[in-house]
């Protein structure tokens, strides 16, 4: 049996997450400010949600377990950036008024 990759299982479930900030954003009540800091309710983690152009974007804010890099990245020459301050939602755009 194989371990899964802790970051894989870690960057899914931000995304994921970051998936459901941006439905969320969709359905916000006028007025009230889309784009902000977001806490992940399970492991504390923060996404930033920003504007970028006229759309949408999201990056890692602070990883709750505080790892630094990402060390477990498939490509190596990844390997040694930050996580905090990955981006990983980019250019999202609306697609409908609900």
């Amino acid at each position: 049996m194989t371990k899964p990759n802790t970051w894989t299982s870690r960057a899914a479930a931000l995304f994921a997450f970051a998936i459901v900030v941006v439905t969320m954003l969709g359905t916000a009540h006028a007025g009230e400010p889309v784009f902000g800091t977001w806490q992940h309710p399970e492991n504390g983690s923060l996404i930033e949600t920003y504007p970028c152009g006229a759309n949408l974007c999201a990056k890692i804010k602070k990883i709750a377990d505080g790892q630094a890099t990402d060390h477990r990245n498939v490509d190596p020459d990844l390997r040694s950036r930050p996580i905090v301050g990955l981006v990983i939602v980019s250019q999202a755009t609306k697609v409908s008024a609900s």
